[in-house]
C-alpha cells in the first residue's frame, strides 16, 4: 500500500473511534472504505490478535472524530471511589 496521508473523514486517514459502554477509552482506527448507506469500514489498529474477528468494524460517522479530544466526552469527570477496609 502506498504510505500517503489523508486527510479526515477521507479513506485511508486516521480516525478517533468515540468511547461506549464496550470500549471505556478512544480508540485510534484507519478508515477503509465509504459504504453507500453512510457508513465507514473501519481497521482497529490497537485490535489484540485473539480479537482478529473484530479488528475491521462497520461504524456511523459520529462515532469517528479527527482527534482524541474531540472523542472523548466532556463534562465533569467523578472521582474513583476508594473505600479504606478497616
Amino acid at each position: 500500500m502506498l504510505a500517503l496521508e489523508a486527510e479526515f473523514p477521507q479513506v485511508g486517514s486516521t480516525a478517533w473511534l468515540k468511547p461506549n459502554r464496550d470500549r471505556p477509552e478512544a480508540e485510534p482506527v484507519r478508515i477503509l472504505q465509504h459504504n453507500r448507506d453512510g457508513t465507514r469500514l473501519i481497521s482497529r489498529t490497537t485490535a489484540w490478535p485473539r480479537e482478529a474477528s473484530t479488528a475491521n468494524l462497520r461504524v456511523e460517522l459520529d462515532q469517528l472524530t479527527a482527534t482524541p479530544e474531540e472523542a472523548m466526552p466532556r463534562g465533569p469527570r467523578r472521582a474513583p471511589f476508594n473505600r479504606k477496609r478497616r
